[in-house]
């Protein structure tokens, strides 16, 4: 009896407007599958037996019938007041004005109702696309979550504001390539609602292992499309991170792969367990929090599909985590908070950037679109680590490890693959380990193919030509902007050898990557768009 009426308030209550978090105590394992079977949001779940749920009026309503006990968590009143969307804004531009030589900001999307989403990019230099590892750190995909939002946004100002004299932001910042996003879900924090603005719940609404419907969300496509150019194709990857971190608030525990399953194996089990022992045992985290949990895999704490950390990890490779800063999502405490997490975070990019690192060229030095695996062996037995993809702008890859001893293996297809043996990674190192397949562009290939791309005039003003090798092929033409992002695309006939393009009209001036490919091969030339 319980369940029908459940299932029929759920469907009335679609319309309702109004959301609330509410905490339930003394739920069991049933209770759980419950909730999750019938349309419940579950936020957070806290030991030994309590649950917050995020609940319309209706579904409160059936649990108070059912005889839960529910209440309504108060809003603390912050200790300094939360800024708004237009001063988190400025404040990302305050960052990269005062460091235009490590930091830049792009809008990577736009919202539902119509608000930018921004990246910050922080390196060493930023306006270079290099083969280093890259590092993604998001915040507030939840949009009630702003004490999230709040930690990330100190990490980004801290970090820039210390480099150059402070030897591991310094390190961070000459080492890695960062994309931080402070707020993921900007109508949701300006609407204070978990969701965006059509009712989307962002973060179960990623695609791997998820048997619901998925992107729904511009805000959640448009972080997929920051690296999957052609998704659900596992190729033409750009900006490939090698780890990233979800912040959330509104519990207090970091939160590994998978979320979905207590009993899908976790290939880099000992790289995920040491970053996560590494952030709960931080002292800076002991001495504010006291103790902090640490769920691996999540589905141990709860389970759910759909969200940042199993896509990332399950379709493009990147080793993500959700930390979860605070037992309330609007923590009064906010830059305690964020003071707290900046030492662990700080020390998650200094580890994120330990392992093996390389590029996949072709004999001219030209970027390969590559699968990369890499196993970690020892005398008796090997154990393959998750994949990962090179940068199709730079060939560049990165796979963060423990150390150990591994093999690497490089497939680029149509020209098979190839193995590097015995590569010993030290504590607290990168190694570097390349690639050079020798068929592909400028070079004679047992087919005798030649492909080259070239574009006049450059700096282009107005209309430019670009001139291309005739393969006797189909091929395509893509322009990439200064972080990877394709901005233009046209497939080419065969046998055509000119392409005119009206670059100063379709971009904005800027300096751009041209690459060309046709029959497995490709070129790649810079071209620079003038005012």
């Amino acid at each position: 009896m319980k369940y029908t009426f459940i299932l029929i308030l759920v469907v009335a209550s679609a319309a309702v407007a109004e959301w609330n978090s509410v905490i339930v105590p003394e739920v069991t394992r049933i209770d759980m599958d419950f909730f999750n079977d019938n349309g419940y949001d579950i936020e957070a779940v806290f030991r030994p037996s309590k649950v917050r749920l995020y609940v319309n009026e209706e579904q409160e309503t059936a649990l108070h019938n059912m005889g839960y006990r529910v209440y309504r968590e108060e809003t603390p009143v912050p200790l300094v007041a939360y800024p708004t969307i237009s001063e988190i804004y400025a404040s990302l531009n305050a960052v990269v004005s005062s460091h235009p030589d490590i930091a830049r900001i792009e809008q990577y999307g736009t919202s539902v109702q119509g608000r930018e989403l921004y990246a910050v990019i922080v390196s060493d230099n930023v306006n270079d696309d290099e083969a280093e590892p890259e590092i993604r750190i998001t915040g507030n995909i939840h949009g009630d979550e702003p004490t999230a939002g709040m930690s990330v946004l100190n990490f980004l100002q801290v970090l820039t504001d210390n480099y150059g004299t402070s030897d591991m932001c310094t390190y961070v910042v000459d080492n890695s390539e960062l994309w931080v996003i402070c707020i993921v879900n900007p109508d949701g924090y300006v609407n204070v609602s978990r969701y965006n603005a059509n009712g989307v719940d962002l973060n179960r609404d990623f695609s791997y292992m998820n048997t619901s419907a998925y992107w729904q969300g511009p805000e959640s496509v448009a972080i997929r499309d920051i690296t999957m150019q052609d998704w659900p194709a596992q190729s033409n990857y750009i900006n490939n991170f090698a780890t990233g971190l979800s912040f959330h608030s509104g519990v207090e525990c970091f939160n590994a792969v998978w979320n979905y399953s207590t009993t899908a194996v976790i290939q880099d089990l000992e790289f995920i367990t040491a970053q996560g022992n590494a952030y709960v045992n931080n002292p800076s985290i002991i001495d504010y929090y006291g103790s902090y949990d640490l769920w691996i895999p999540g589905a141990s704490w709860y389970a759910i599909e759909g969200d940042v950390n199993d896509w990332s990890y399950g379709e493009v490779g990147t080793v993500d985590h959700t930390i979860e800063v605070s037992n309330v999502k609007s923590d009064p405490d906010w830059p305690g908070i964020a003071n707290a997490n900046y030492m662990p975070m700080l020390d998650f990019c200094i580890t994120s950037t330990y392992g093996i690192y390389g590029t996949v060229l072709d004999g001219s030095g030209n970027p390969l679109d590559a699968l990369i695996e890499v196993e970690k062996t020892d005398a008796t037995d090997s154990s393959p680590l998750r994949f990962c993809r090179t940068d199709v702008v730079d060939g560049g890859y990165s796979k963060a490890t423990v150390p150990g001893t591994f093999n690497v293996v490089a497939t680029v297809a149509g020209m098979g693959s190839q193995t590097q043996t015995g590569i010993v990674v030290g504590s607290e190192e990168m190694i570097q380990v390349n690639f050079v397949f020798s068929t592909g562009i400028g070079e004679s290939s047992p087919e005798d193919v030649f492909i080259r791309v070239s574009v006049a005039p450059n700096p282009v003003t107005g209309v430019c030509n670009f001139s291309l090798s005739n393969t006797g092929i189909d091929g395509n033409l893509r322009i990439y902007d200064i972080s990877g992002r394709t901005v233009y695309e046209k497939n080419i006939s065969a046998g055509v050898v000119n392409h005119a393009f009206s670059a100063g009209e379709t971009l904005p001036a800027g300096v751009y990557q041209v690459r060309y490919t046709s029959g497995g091969h490709s070129a790649s030339t810079r071209m620079v768009v003038a005012d």
